[in-house]
């Protein structure tokens, strides 16, 4: 039996050893996060060459398939954090050209992980995809211009291959239709992720994607779907605004100011400019000064609250903008991703 690009991706992930030892970062982790990575090289170069277009999750249409596939997310949630690992320990040693390269590695990941699959596999990619986000916005000034220009090409690749949130609803509501859980699809994905241990998230990781689960339980179906779509456009808004923060900076290095207006950014170093995903409008851009700029998005509610920013929650609540460091505005400046 051929096996798919997406079997190889878990057979190689399966293949990561004492990744949970990454789950603390910090400075005396250097030397172990270093020599574990080491260990892990094989196994990393061998999911590095099945991820792409070509890596589909292959849904089987029957009962069975949604445990079984469960199983897998403790290898992606493992090698989630070996990537993680690999861009801080990059950064570290001020390689951000690699830091960059591992953190476009993880939303390649989480792209692999969402297509061809169901919402709880969009969840899961949301949740890696988030990951991803924190590393390369964190490193994001200390870039120079060629990476700058790498990063924001892979950006706009990752982007074309993201399959879309429509296309992932309606193969789920196939799915649900043929195994025979289309009027209770809330309560059949709350069961099955119930349990840290048998669908391989983490604590936190279960907490918040059943707590979005809960949220959406007594909803509408409709407005169960907005709420998912926010939710995927989020990831879709920081990917785009992460773009267009590079080329300002890249405009900025190479003519000693910002640029008045977005636009100009356009044709180069931007082929054409990121829009907000919720508005299909350019994002909100002002000056702050020669040396300084903001940069946001709407967020869900639609209209400018004037550069007030808070975490995804208060976003997600219309309390919000929403901008590329929404996660230091959690209490103690912490992400919960």
């Amino acid at each position: 039996m051929t096996t798919t690009p997406y079997e190889m991706l878990i057979e190689s992930a399966a293949r990561l050893t004492d990744v949970d030892a990454l789950a603390v970062l910090d400075e005396a982790q250097v030397s172990a996060a270093s020599s574990l990575l080491q260990q892990n090289q094989l196994a990393l170069e061998s999911v590095r060459r099945v991820l792409g277009p070509e890596c589909v999750v292959p849904v089987r249409y029957e009962e069975a398939f949604f445990s079984e596939h469960c199983e897998h997310f403790s290898h992606l949630r493992n090698l989630a954090r070996a990537f993680q690992a690999e861009a801080w320990l990059a950064a570290s040693r001020n390689d951000f050209r690699a830091a960059a390269r591992s953190g476009i590695d993880t939303l390649e990941l989480a792209n692999a992980i969402r297509r061809g699959g169901l919402l709880t596999d969009l969840l899961v990619g949301i949740a890696i995809s988030g990951i991803a986000m924190e590393a390369l916005r964190r490193i994001r000034t200390k870039l120079d211009n060629g990476t700058r220009r790498q990063a924001i090409d892979q950006l706009h690749r990752l982007e074309a291959q993201r399959e879309p949130f429509t296309d992932i609803v309606a193969r789920d509501r196939d799915w649900e239709v043929a195994v025979g859980y289309e009027d209770k699809p809330c309560d059949f994905m709350s069961h099955e992720l119930s349990d840290p241990e048998e669908c391989g998230l983490s604590e936190d990781e279960q907490k918040e994607i059943r707590r979005l689960l809960q949220e959406m339980a007594d909803l509408p179906e409709t407005e169960q779907r907005k709420m998912q779509h926010d939710q995927d456009n989020h990831i879709l808004a920081l990917m785009r605004m992460l773009a267009v923060d590079l080329a300002l900076r890249h405009v900025y290095d190479t003519t000693g100011r910002f640029p008045d207006e977005l636009l100009s950014l356009t044709p180069q170093p931007l082929a054409r400019l990121p829009l907000d995903p919720y508005t299909e409008q350019p994002f909100i851009y002002r000056q702050l000064g020669v040396a300084s700029f903001c940069l946001y998005s709407t967020g869900p509610k639609l209209s400018d609250g004037g550069g007030h920013f808070g975490p995804w929650p208060s976003v997600a609540a219309g309390c919000a903008d929403l901008c590329l460091d929404a996660d230091d505005y959690w209490p103690g400046g912490c992400s919960l991703q």
